[in-house]
C-alpha cells in the first residue's frame, strides 16, 4: 500500500512538467556520485526534485515551486522503495500532517505541523504497534503532560512539561502498574522532593532537591521498613552525620561531613556490630589513615596516608594475628623492601621496589 502511494508520487511529478532543465549536485569532485537531482526554470528549482544517498538508492523525492519546496515528499530507507516517512511543505516550510513507518510498514510516528512548528499530538509506536509516547507539543515544544508506555502496553512513565521542558511531577511506573519514584521538577531541573517506593507501595526512599541540587534530609528504607541510611544535603554536599544500617538495624557506617568532606574518624561494621574499617581524615578532609579488620577482630591491615597518598610501611595480617606482609610506600608507589610471609611467621618472599618499579625479588622455600 504504501508502494503504491509513493509509485503515485512519482507518476504525478513527472507529469505535470514540461519543457525543463535538470540540475544535479554531487557527493564528490569526481562528479560521480549524484546527490541531488531537480528540473529549473530559468535557473530556479521548479518541479520535480529528487535526493540520493550515496550507494545511489533514493533518499528523497518531492516538489519544488520558484525554488522552494511544495507539497507531498515522501523519504525511502536505503537500497528499498519502502517509505520512511511522509511529510507536506508549504512554500518550503512543513506543514499539515507526517507519517513516519517502520520497514515493515507499520507506523513509527505521527504528527502535525503548523507553519514549521510541531503543533498538536505526537504519537509514537512500537514496532507491535502499541503505543508507545504521546505527547502534545505547542509551538515545537511539549506542553501537559507526556505519557510513555511499554511494548505490552503498559503506562510506564508520567511527565508533566512547561514550555518545553520538565515541571512539576514525574512518576515511574514498572510493569504492574506500581508507582516506582515520583521526583518534582521546577522548569527543568529537580526542585523539591523526590521519593521511590517498593512494588507494595512502601516508601524505600526520601531525597530533597534545591535547583538541581540535594538539599535537605534524606532517608532510605529495607524493605523490612527498618531504615537503610539517613543524612542532610546542602546545596549538594554531604554534611553533618550519616549513619547507614544493615538490614538486622546494626549500624553499617558512621560517617559526619564538613561542606561535602568526610571529618574525623569513618567507621564501618559488620553485621554482627563488630568494627570492620576505620578510615581517619584530617581537616582538609584528607584521608590519614586507613585500618580494617577481620571478622574476628583482629586487624587485617594498616595503611597510612600522606596527602592522600600510601606512605611509608603498610602492614598487612592473617585473622590469626600473625604478620602476612610488610609494604612499603612512597608517595603513593611501591618503594622500598616488601616482605611476604607465612602463617607460621616464616619469610616467603622480598622484593625491592625502587620508585613502583620491581628491581629485585627472592622466593624463599
Amino acid at each position: 500500500m504504501i508502494r503504491l502511494l509513493i509509485s503515485f508520487v512519482l507518476f504525478g511529478l513527472g507529469t505535470s512538467l514540461q519543457a525543463q532543465e535538470w540540475a544535479k549536485t554531487y557527493y564528490d569532485e569526481e562528479k560521480s556520485m549524484i546527490r541531488e537531482t531537480y528540473q529549473v526554470v530559468n535557473g530556479v528549482p521548479q518541479g520535480d526534485y529528487r535526493l540520493y544517498y550515496e550507494d545511489g538508492s533514493l533518499a528523497v523525492v518531492g516538489h519544488m515551486v520558484d525554488g522552494k519546496k511544495q507539497g507531498l515528499f515522501v523519504d525511502f530507507f536505503p537500497n528499498s522503495e519502502d517509505t520512511l516517512r511522509t511529510i507536506t511543505y508549504l512554500k518550503d516550510r512543513r506543514e499539515g500532517p507526517t507519517v513516519s513507518y517502520y520497514r515493515d510498514g507499520a507506523i513509527s510516528q505521527t504528527a502535525n505541523f503548523v507553519d514549521n512548528q510541531l503543533e498538536g499530538e505526537v504519537l509514537t509506536y512500537h514496532e507491535n504497534g502499541n503505543l508507545k509516547q504521546k505527547t502534545t507539543f505547542s509551538k515545537n515544544k511539549p506542553q501537559g503532560m507526556a505519557l510513555m508506555y511499554d511494548p505490552e502496553g503498559h503506562l510506564i512513565e508520567k511527565t508533566n512539561y512547561q514550555d518545553g521542558i520538565p515541571h512539576g511531577i514525574k512518576e515511574v511506573y514498572d510493569r504492574e502498574g506500581n508507582l516506582v519514584s515520583q521526583t518534582t521538577f521546577k522548569m527543568g531541573v529537580m526542585h523539591g522532593m523526590q521519593e521511590t517506593f517498593f512494588p507494595n507501595g512502601q516508601l524505600k526512599s526520601r531525597f530533597e532537591y534545591k535547583n538541581g541540587y540535594q538539599h535537605g534530609e534524606i532517608i532510605s528504607y529495607f524493605p523490612n521498613g527498618k531504615i537503610a541510611r539517613s543524612g542532610k544535603y546542602k546545596n549538594g554536599n554531604p554534611v553533618g552525620p550519616f549513619k547507614s544500617y544493615h538490614e538486622n538495624g546494626q549500624l553499617a557506617e558512621s560517617s559526619t561531613y564538613n561542606n561535602g568532606l568526610p571529618k574525623g574518624e569513618v567507621l564501618a561494621y559488620f553485621p554482627d556490630g563488630t568494627l570492620k574499617e576505620k578510615a581517619v581524615y584530617d581537616k582538609s578532609g584528607t584521608l590519614e589513615k586507613l585500618t580494617t579488620y577481620h571478622e574476628n577482630g583482629q586487624i587485617e591491615r594498616e595503611i597510612s596516608y600522606r596527602f592522600g597518598r600510601e606512605e611509608g610501611v603498610a602492614k598487612f595480617y592473617f585473622p590469626s594475628g600473625q604478620l602476612r606482609e610488610n609494604r612499603p610506600y612512597r608517595n603513593g608507589r611501591l618503594h622500598g623492601e616488601q616482605l611476604i610471609y607465612r602463617e607460621d611467621g616464616s619469610l616467603l618472599s622480598e622484593r625491592k621496589y625502587l620508585e613502583g618499579k620491581l628491581v629485585a625479588s627472592v622466593d624463599h622455600k
